[in-house]
């Protein structure tokens, strides 16, 4: 329409196997900023399926909760699932060089997995609980600066 000003497109990809959070998150951003951008969804619970969306679509930011990403090898030790999503955000981040927000309650007693992280990419770290608005602007302060 003449005079209507084109939302941003926004296309978000959710590393998290708990599908009622990745529904949510998907509800709380778009009812929040559904007036300022287009957005839209994708959801994968598993390291390898988050990997190959992010190489057949193009997304704008990652969103992704280490703690609830799988992976197929079944049993793997705490230390290896930890390399193997260190890796996965230094892929994203070297491949996409787009914004990353992790949270997790699992790791929080020890902050060396944030840290790391956070070297290899998160551009944004929020340990469970968080506040829905600490969340919110995050999302829209990374959207607007950047990784």
């Amino acid at each position: 329409m003449k005079g209507e000003i084109e939302k941003r497109q926004i296309r978000v990809l959710i590393g998290n196997s708990e599908r009622a959070f990745n529904e949510f998150v998907s509800l709380f951003i778009s009812k929040r900023l559904g007036d300022r951008y287009e957005l839209s969804f994708m959801t994968a619970g598993y390291g390898e399926d988050l990997l190959k969306l992010a190489e057949e679509h193009p997304f704008d930011i990652f969103i992704l909760i280490p703690n609830n990403i799988l992976f197929k090898r079944k049993n793997l030790l705490i230390e290896e699932r930890s390399r193997k999503l260190l890796e996965i955000i230094g892929h994203l981040r070297a491949t996409y060089e787009k914004p990353i927000i992790a949270a997790s309650a699992f790791w929080t007693r020890d902050t060396s997995f944030a840290k790391e992280a956070g070297l290899a990419g998160v551009s944004c770290y929020l340990d469970f609980p968080f506040k829905h608005e600490v969340f919110l602007e995050s999302f829209r302060r990374l959207l607007e600066i950047g990784p």
